[in-house]
């Protein structure tokens, strides 16, 4: 044993019984006595042969490693001995499971004479990229759940993280209606050293939604014909709908039940629906109560709605105490008001009086100026 190494020992040997017998600190001794240990393993590693490492080599699992030695002279004479793992001819092909530390000695000899080397291979483990298996194009409906289908492993069974981007961040989403098209989310799996990312398109077929008739009865004229408004009918994909009958004209007055259908380019609705026939123009309605109460200081708006029986465009007038619909009540105004208001379609117009009682609020004082008087 060399003098060095036989110092390091009895160095390891003091220090690990003084630790013994004093206070332990983990951040200060252990770290020392585990550097100590660590070179006199190394020592024992590289002395226990018949010289000290010659030169070292760093690889990973899986390369192939070759121990050419260049001689000073060159000697083609020359016979060369590798000790394992490595082969005759110096190479060591290795292998998944291969990771250490090994010590190989190379021997040359001429016939005569021989002189060996040792040689410190440093096997590293080898970290494989994540796998993942997942379709490049996933297809999926209106109005459904989709779940992301794939595979993601690790050849070295590490904890694997993954990451869901783009139009979907985990990994399911609700369809809904009006998403059509063509969207992209990326999927990426990383062991902490290598990630690995794929690109999925996701295209999202569309599904029908019906025709919708939303109404169960409707006012018309005798001999008009029959015209519905956008919110009578509808369809939720905004989709070109043909309805049937084309022309529906009604020459007396009286109720009457219809079937009415509706298409769009893939399906058809039917509703019965009550048609009320007039047989001359109807007044507008007016829909607020004769009597309103107020206050003073307050921002007030008549409660009023206003409809025609034909769907007519309905023009309003207010007069008298108010001539809009809301007025600022001032504080000297308590007491009854008058509002007319007026609702006319063009042919006929209905008039409506509504009394107003403004009640008093009394108002805080206001101190205009302050008078001081010196004496």
């Amino acid at each position: 044993m060399r003098k060095d190494s036989f110092f390091w020992i009895s160095l390891a040997i003091v220090l690990l019984l003084v630790s013994s017998c004093v206070p332990q600190n983990p951040s200060i001794d252990q770290k020392l006595i585990d550097e100590l240990l660590k070179q006199i393993e190394e020592l024992n590693l590289t002395n226990n042969t018949e010289e000290s490492v010659f030169k070292e080599v760093t690889a990973q699992e899986g390369d192939k490693i070759t121990l050419l030695p260049l001689l000073k002279p060159a000697d083609s004479k020359v016979k060369y001995h590798f000790s394992p793992p490595f082969d005759e001819n110096g190479t060591w092909q290795t292998k998944k499971g291969d990771a250490g530390v090994y010590l190989v000695k190379v021997t040359i000899s001429n016939g005569e004479n021989q002189v060996s080397k040792n040689i410190l291979v440093k096997v590293l483990r080898k970290n494989h990229a994540p796998e993942l298996i997942v379709n490049d194009t996933i297809y999926v409906k209106e109005n459904t759940t989709l779940k992301l289908n794939f595979t993601a492993y690790d050849l070295d069974n590490d904890s694997l993280n993954i990451t869901i981007s783009g139009w979907m961040n985990s990994t399911s989403k609700f369809i809904g209606f009006d998403s059509q098209g063509e969207h992209f989310v990326k999927i990426t799996v990383s062991d902490g050293i290598t990630s690995i990312s794929k690109d999925i398109t996701i295209l999202v077929l569309n599904v029908n939604r019906k025709p919708v008739i939303n109404i169960s009865s409707k006012n018309v004229k005798v001999n008009e014909q029959v015209k519905f408004t956008d919110s009578d009918i509808f369809d939720l994909d905004n989709e070109k709908i043909k309805i049937s009958p084309e022309t529906l004209i009604f020459n007396s007055e009286g109720n009457f039940s219809k079937l009415i259908t509706v298409c769009d380019k893939e399906t058809c609705v039917n509703k019965t629906i009550t048609f009320i026939v007039y047989g001359k123009n109807l007044p507008p309605e007016i829909d607020v109560a004769n009597e309103l109460t107020a206050y003073e200081g307050e921002t007030f708006c008549l409660p009023v709605s206003y409809k025609d029986p034909e769907n007519d465009s309905v023009t309003i007038v207010y007069s008298g105490w108010m001539n809009t619909k809301c007025k600022k009540i001032g504080y000297n105004e308590s007491g009854t008001h008058i509002v007319n208001i007026l609702a006319s379609d063009g042919i006929n117009q209905v008039k409506k009086e509504v009394h107003v009682f403004v009640k008093d609020v009394n108002k805080a004082p206001i101190i205009k100026d302050i008078i001081i008087i010196k004496e």
